[in-house]
């Protein structure tokens, strides 16, 4: 009777797991719908290791702000840069964004710490 019982027990705790699964995603769901949930990203083009809005024209000018992030690609860091044309909405999204690019910074060997 004690291997039926633990039988019985070890079911009903699966249950109770599946269930609880079920119900904290679903939560989740919730509460990601109630916030807003993140939308897709809008780069486009690829250059190196950025993801880009426009292709890559090797520099911008005339910025009101540019947002610039850096990444490894091989044994080299570049820097990634989205040129917006307004202040107001200078981030990283692909608004009021005419311009990219992506340039080559400096040597960095395999395997080493990154001084950025």
């Amino acid at each position: 009777m004690a291997d039926e019982e633990l039988i019985r027990r070890l079911s009903e705790l699966i249950d109770r797991r599946r269930f609880l699964r079920r119900v904290g995603g679903a939560a989740l769901g919730v509460v990601a719908a109630l916030v807003g949930a993140p939308g897709i990203a809008s780069a486009l083009y690829s250059a190196y290791c950025c993801n880009l809005c426009n292709p890559n024209s090797g520099q911008c000018s005339g910025c009101a702000c540019t947002w610039c992030w850096y990444c490894p690609y091989g044994q080299y860091t570049y820097i990634c840069c989205e040129c917006h044309s307004s202040n107001v909405d200078c981030g990283e999204n692909c608004n009021n964004v005419p311009c990219s690019y992506a340039k080559r910074t400096h040597f960095s060997p395999v395997g080493a710490p990154s001084s950025m």
